[in-house]
């Protein structure tokens, strides 16, 4: 049959499809590849980070023609991965800002005056966030005024009310954005601490059935779709997961909180799984949730961190590269590693490895 239309590229080429198969080597020499045609796309700088090429990325980057702040952030990520935490954060924020910071410290602590500190992101980072500040707040007193958009301000009020030196803005003063505080704290402590919210003891009835929440699915940012593949487990896999653990453990409440699509809902559902939306409720729900289950499953999505500063204890299931940060936050004496136990992949893509070490460790 003759062929009347015009070929056109499919527009899955346009994303970096060779990025989102399990062939890392593929992968990797497909982007550095495409670097070199492409050496002001800051988006495809970010991504080699993320599949491990860090060390190619640190060797190119003083001679790509990109501005001093975009590399500042790639800088940023590479200093993480190598430990370098004050270096890395300090690269990110101005001097000026630095030292507007240490006299807004100074100011608050000799006159009591509250700090303006805004967040922005996910509510996973609004947690992270949040955590820090209580642990620094902690060794070091000072009241903080939290500004964030209205619709984080509703999923996170019923949490900042268990933290008395944490309110929201009162009213418009000179904000300082997350990473100025967050450098600030790192001078102070030598080191990221970050403590839980809740000390109460969990809610777990033992006489009731086993119960397991589970999140296998990231939510996509602007531009995050390699991250979002990467970090997400397939629907298929977690399917035979789930057949696996009805099938050992008859009875069992499962309850699944990741964003589905329809038809993989309905797979879920056709074996008794609970599928629960969080956006219906708001944080400190969602903990007392957690508190109800004997097991917790969860991908680097926002449920790890609830169950960090919730004090639930949970399986974070990781990628072979995984967001520089988790490096940090599970450091020994913080929430992060007291609550969390990490699987991480080791091969790139691979989930059944984790998966198959989630079997070993699920006994009810």
């Amino acid at each position: 049959m003759q062929n009347t239309g015009t070929w056109r590229r499919p527009k899955i080429l346009k994303t970096g499809w060779p990025l989102l198969s399990n062939d890392l080597h593929f992968a990797q020499k497909w982007i550095l590849s495409t670097i070199h045609k492409e050496t002001k796309n800051l988006r495809l700088l970010h991504q080699a980070l993320s599949i491990g090429l860090y060390d190619d990325i640190a060797k190119i980057l003083k001679d790509l023609p990109i501005t001093n702040e975009e590399k500042s952030t790639l800088l940023y990520r590479i200093s993480l991965k190598k430990g370098n935490i004050n270096e890395s954060y300090r690269s990110i924020i101005h001097p000026a800002l630095i030292n507007d910071c240490q006299k807004l410290i100074n100011l608050a602590r000799t006159k009591r005056n509250p700090l303006n500190v805004t967040l922005k992101g996910g509510i996973g980072d609004h947690l992270e966030a949040i955590s820090i500040i209580h642990a620094w707040q902690c060794e070091f007193p000072t009241k903080i005024h939290l500004s964030m958009s209205d619709q984080r301000k509703k999923q996170l009020a019923r949490m900042i009310e268990h933290l008395p030196l944490i309110s929201f803005e009162s009213k418009k003063i000179y904000p300082l954005n997350f990473p100025v505080i967050r450098h600030q704290i790192i001078v102070e402590q030598k080191i990221v601490r970050t403590k839980a919210i809740f000390t109460k003891p969990p809610l777990l009835d033992p006489y009731k059935s086993g119960r397991i929440l589970c999140c296998w699915r990231a939510q996509a940012g602007i531009g995050e779709h390699l991250s979002v593949h990467t970090r997400s487990v397939p629907a298929d896999i977690v399917f035979r997961f789930y057949q696996w653990l009805i099938c050992k453990y008859p009875g069992l409440n499962i309850t699944d909180i990741s964003q589905w699509k329809p038809w993989e809902q309905k797979m879920f559902l056709s074996i008794g799984i609970n599928l629960h939306d969080p956006s219906i409720t708001d944080v400190l729900e969602l903990a007392n949730l957690c508190k109800l289950q004997n097991h917790i499953i969860s991908i680097d999505t926002a449920l790890a961190h609830l169950c960090a500063v919730s004090n639930c204890k949970a399986k974070l299931l990781l990628t072979k590269f995984p967001d520089e940060r988790w490096s940090i936050l599970l450091q020994p004496g913080n929430c992060y590693q007291d609550n969390l136990s990490v699987i991480q992949q080791q091969k790139f893509g691979d989930w059944s490895g984790p998966l198959e070490t989630l079997m070993h460790g699920i006994d009810l």
